[in-house]
Formats: structure tokens, C-alpha cells, sequence
């Protein structure tokens, strides 16, 4: 009786062993009554229009991934995009919502065509020597307005590019001008309705005459100097000539002037401080400033300084029936040699003085006449 006791235990051990391993690893004998397992899904598994996943204990698929169906067609959907610009055409990325898979022919899909072009529609943009328009929608730039391609030099005619409408500059560097170069630049820019500033460092042969229209200013910063001539610079006009700078006559040829105010100047000259005007001539006469109609002269700074050892010549004249007139209001107008005439001599017009100094050496013909 124990024996057929210990007999029953064991074949019902053994019975529930071989059912244990029949349904090993399933959660639910109801989820595939032919396998008798409950089915685990791994990942995606693909092909070129379908997906699907596979069970991991079995060779059930799963079409949506979550239940025991066939493949599924991939769902295609824009997943990113690029927006078009100047030079490059629109793009999409497509893939699958499902399995995240790419659309192999829109991966990425290029919209041919899109591409924008640049926009030079804009202002031109300009520096002293150069223009160009730049696109709207991007950093590129255009020389002439149409096409990409570097900035482009101004192509200044009658004191205005013809590309661009820019004014000339109106700062003018002289240096390594002729004297025809110069009275041209600053001319050109006056009569454009422009006053121009002058700089730079020349020395010429040649006598400079420049005709100021009214309302016009040539500010003069540049240190300028004459041999050989009779008069460095002749004015006309009736603007303003303004000298920050220096001039200078050098070499006796003839009487005349470092800056002549002709009859036909009828504007101001206006000495500041910095602005120098000197003369080494030893002709017989000869002038700093020499004004022969109704101009103004206003030294309110500066030196004009006469080193000549003739004995007639004059810091400051005006001429006879020029119905000048003279202020002074700082600096210094001197004659530093000489003795046959007077620093200043006012033949016509008036002469006022409220600063500065003037002055001729000992035994001179005296300071003005």
C-alpha cells in the first residue's frame, strides 16, 4: 500500500512537470490555442512598401504590431522639410508613421525649381570709391544691380555716378595731381552743387585758377607750394575759399601773389588757425594775399608771413577801387625782411581789426598804410 502511495505522488509529479513545459512562457493559453503561447513581438521588419514584426517564440507576424495579422503597408508622411532660399530648391524627408522607415524615393525628395533666386530690388549701398545692391533674402551682392558679383567702382560723371546716382566724393587728395587734375576735381564737384574739402601734399609749376560759384565753399587743408609762377592761386567767383592748410610761392618769377582775389571774385576768404601763407620771392612786388575787387578777407587764425627781402611787397593788399574789405581777428600778419612798404596796405575798402598781430621789422615803411 506505501509502495502504490509513492507510485501515485511520483506520476502525479511527473504530469504536472510535462504540462509546466508545454505551457513554459505563456501568459495566456486563450492568445494562440495552436501554439499555446502568448506571442512576444520583436522589432520592425521590413521591405521596400510593407512592414511588419515577428514573434519571438513562433513564426506569427504581426502587422500593426500589436496583434497576431498579416504585413501592413508602410504609411508614408513629410517628416522634414527645408524651405527653399536664393540658390537651393525646397526638400522633403518622408517616412513611414509606423515603423519610422524612409520613403527610399523622397529621402530626401528635392523639389526642383523652387529655388528662389536673388533680389537685388533693394537700395544700392555705397563707400567712397565702390556701390552694389545686396539680396533681400541673403548676404549676396551685386556690382551692377542684376547678378551676383563683386562691388563695382563708381563711374562718376558731371560729379554724380552714373550707376548708383552717388555724388562724387567731396574730399579731394591732390597729391599726385596735375594742377589741370585738380582745378577739374574741385570744379566738377562745385558746379554739381557739392563743396569740397582739399587735402593732400603737391608741389607745381604751374599757377592754379579756380572759379568758386556763390553758395559754394572749397575748404583748402592741404599743404600746396608753387615755383616758377606768378600767382599760386587765382580766385573767381563768389564763394568761400577757407584755408586750414598752407600755401606757399617760392623762386622770383614776376610780381604777383601766393592768393589772388581777381575782379571776378567777389566771394570771402576766410585764414584759420593752421592755415599758413608764405612767400620766399625777392621780386620787387609781391603779395601774400592780394585782392584786386569786393571780396572779404577774414584772418581769424594762421600766419601770413612775407619772408621776401624786396623792398616792395605787402602781407595783405587791396587793390585800387577794389572796395575790399579786411578783418582781423586773431593770428599773425607779418613782414619779416624789407623796408620799402607797409605789412598791410589797404589802396580800397576798409580795414578792421579786433585781434591779432601785426608787425615789420625795425626801420620798415611801417605796419599798415
Amino acid at each position: 500500500m506505501k509502495n502504490k502511495r509513492k507510485f501515485l505522488v511520483t506520476l502525479l509529479v511527473s504530469i504536472f512537470f510535462i504540462l509546466t513545459l508545454a505551457f513554459m512562457g505563456c501568459e495566456s493559453p486563450t492568445d494562440d490555442p495552436d501554439t499555446g503561447h502568448t506571442h512576444t513581438w520583436g522589432t520592425w521588419q521590413t521591405d521596400a512598401s510593407q512592414h511588419w514584426k515577428e514573434c519571438t517564440r513562433c513564426t506569427a507576424v504581426s502587422g500593426n504590431g500589436t496583434t497576431e495579422s498579416a504585413k501592413a503597408n508602410h504609411n508614408w508622411t513629410m517628416i522634414a522639410s527645408t524651405p527653399e532660399n536664393c540658390e537651393v530648391d525646397a526638400t522633403e524627408t518622408w517616412a513611414c508613421s509606423v515603423c519610422d522607415t524612409p520613403d527610399p524615393a523622397r529621402n530626401p525628395l528635392t523639389k526642383t525649381g523652387t529655388a528662389l533666386g536673388h533680389n537685388f530690388t533693394g537700395a544700392w549701398q555705397t563707400d567712397a570709391s565702390q556701390h552694389w545692391k545686396e539680396c533681400t533674402r541673403c548676404t549676396a551682392i551685386s556690382g551692377d544691380g542684376t547678378e551676383e558679383s563683386i562691388k563695382a567702382n563708381h563711374t562718376f560723371v558731371g560729379g554724380e555716378c552714373t550707376v548708383c546716382g552717388v555724388k562724387e566724393p567731396n574730399e579731394i587728395d591732390i597729391a599726385g595731381f596735375s594742377v589741370a587734375d585738380i582745378r577739374s576735381a574741385i570744379e566738377t564737384r562745385l558746379n554739381a552743387g557739392n563743396d569740397v574739402t582739399v587735402t593732400g601734399t603737391a608741389s607745381v609749376t604751374q599757377a592754379l585758377t579756380l572759379a568758386i560759384p556763390a553758395g559754394r565753399t572749397v575748404i583748402w587743408n592741404a599743404n600746396y607750394s608753387s615755383s616758377g609762377v606768378r600767382d599760386t592761386i587765382t580766385l573767381n567767383g563768389a564763394g568761400n575759399f577757407i584755408l586750414n592748410g598752407k600755401l606757399e610761392k617760392n623762386t622770383p618769377t614776376g610780381s604777383g601773389a601766393v592768393l589772388l582775389a581777381s575782379y571776378l571774385f567777389t566771394g570771402r576768404i576766410t585764414l584759420n588757425a593752421g592755415g599758413e601763407i608764405t612767400t620766399d620771392t625777392t621780386n620787387e612786388t609781391s603779395y601774400g594775399i592780394r585782392i584786386e575787387s569786393a571780396a572779404t578777407l577774414v584772418v581769424d587764425g594762421g600766419t601770413i608771413a612775407m619772408r621776401s627781402i624786396a623792398a616792395t611787397n605787402n602781407a595783405i593788399s587791396t587793390a585800387t577801387g577794389s572796395n575790399a574789405k579786411v578783418f582781423i581777428m586773431s593770428g599773425t600778419v607779418s613782414k619779416q625782411s624789407g623796408t620799402g612798404s607797409p605789412t598791410i596796405i589797404i589802396n580800397s575798402g576798409y580795414l578792421i581789426i579786433n585781434g591779432g598781430t601785426i608787425n615789420l621789422p625795425t626801420g620798415g615803411a611801417g605796419n599798415i598804410a
